[in-house]
């Protein structure tokens, strides 16, 4: 049984993918966004059970809204069309006293709460953000880099 904590870029992706896959360039940071959809897809697919924080949610409404460059009825639907699957997402919640005393806040409080959610699950984070990944693997979190698995097909 895997399980995974998802970061709010594959999570924009995975969910802009699904609504209408010809915008995913929109909202990918890399070359090959039909490649890095079909990647995460992959990724999530073997995936039995995905967390993410309340901070994803709310920064991915929001990243959504910046990277597509809509309004809040446009970003709105593809929530509505993705229901299903945001409900399905498994919830941790950490709270902001643990948050605003972490001692690294060069992180912001998603990355922060996904780097205590996998403390405490013992789950990797699947996620792109370079910085971040070095800070995980520094303090021995599994972490799920996804873009790597474009590069590497025994994956």
């Amino acid at each position: 049984m895997r399980k995974i904590i998802i970061d709010t870029s594959p999570l924009i992706i995975y969910l802009v993918g699904a609504f209408n896959n010809k915008l995913v360039g929109k909202v990918s940071l890399y070359n090959f966004p039909e490649d890095e959809l079909l990647c995460i897809n992959r990724l999530i697919s073997l995936a039995d059970e995905i967390f993410i924080t309340p901070y994803v949610l709310a920064e991915l409404f929001w990243l959504t809204k910046r990277r597509l460059s809509w309004d809040n009825e446009g970003v709105k639907k593809i929530f509505i069309h993705n229901k299903d699957i945001i409900i399905r997402l498994k919830e941790i919640f950490i709270k902001k006293s643990e948050i605003v005393g972490f001692k690294n806040l060069e992180f912001g409080p998603t990355d922060i709460s996904l780097f205590l959610a996998a403390k405490k699950l013992k789950y990797p984070i699947l996620t792109s953000d370079k910085p971040f990944i070095g800070f995980c693997t520094g303090n021995k979190l599994d972490v799920i880099d996804f873009i790597n698995p474009l590069f590497n097909p025994n994956i």
